[in-house]
């Protein structure tokens, strides 16, 4: 199914009213890509691929933006974590992913680092270079087998529609130990 510019700005219309529109400043890329360095770096030093087969500064940038967007939007702190997975969450207990319209929000449970079941997965959408959207979030293990594919030919995912997203302001009631700042 093709998107459609008119469609798709429509519908990110309609994910910021439901999710959140978070602008990073300055400060906060400068973060990122201070990040980004020393994740590719490391990655390099380990001959480490990126999910996509990738060892990818670009990969690595948005990433760290997109979590950065979630702990702004959250009212949290964000440091660089250079293994997430292995320590509780990109942010706070939460896992963060870069979503797209077209595939929707990736979920890894299969390969080497399989994302844990059970932790929640916030969906961010980058819609320019400073600005994200976060449209809902979803908990890793709910994915219906109709939603996995491979488009990358190299790690299979499910890709958790938009649609099927929990909207974002059901976090604070669902997760009441994580501390908000709105």
């Amino acid at each position: 199914m093709a998107v459609t510019i008119e469609g798709h700005v429509a519908r990110m219309g309609m994910l910021t009213q439901y999710g959140g529109l978070v602008t990073l400043d300055d400060a906060d890329l400068a973060l990122a890509d201070e990040c980004a360095r020393i994740r590719l770096a490391n990655a390099q030093r380990l001959r480490a691929r990126d999910r996509w087969g990738q060892q990818s500064y670009q990969s690595d940038y948005l990433g760290a933006c997109c979590e950065i967007a979630f702990a702004r939007w959250a009212g949290l702190g964000w440091a660089c974590r250079e293994w997430a997975f292995k320590e509780g969450g990109d942010v706070n207990g939460f896992e963060v992913r870069k979503a797209t319209l077209e595939y929707g929000m990736p979920v890894h449970l299969e390969g080497a680092h399989p994302d844990p079941v059970g932790r929640p997965c916030v969906a961010v959408i980058q819609r320019s270079p400073t600005e994200f959207t976060l449209p809902g979030w979803w908990v890793i293990g709910d994915e219906k087998p109709e939603w996995r594919r491979d488009p990358g030919g190299r790690r299979p995912a499910h890709f958790v529609p938009i649609s099927a997203l929990r909207l974002m302001r059901t976090i604070p009631r669902e997760f009441p130990q994580v501390l908000f700042g709105h």
